[in-house]
């Protein structure tokens, strides 16, 4: 079964809840730190994320060469 992040989860228009909630997850996040995700996000490829500067920042992979990223979430 594919899992989407909250993000990806409302484009594709899926009812309910996402299968990685970004919001609960940073709002668990003390701020310099981050957290693997469960899965990968089949849509944008999410694996992590952390709370920095009170911004929530997602490690995911570039759609150009497979490598990781940092960015901030939804960007």
């Amino acid at each position: 079964m594919a899992d989407f992040c909250t993000k990806c989860h409302h484009e594709k228009g899926f009812p309910g809840n996402p299968d990685i909630d970004i919001e609960k997850i940073f709002e668990s996040l003390k701020e310099g730190y981050m957290l693997e995700a469960d899965s990968i996000c089949e849509g944008c490829g999410l694996v992590a994320i952390a709370k920095e500067n009170g911004e929530c920042i997602a490690l995911a992979r570039e759609s150009s060469d497979d490598s990781l990223v940092w960015n901030p979430y939804g960007a």
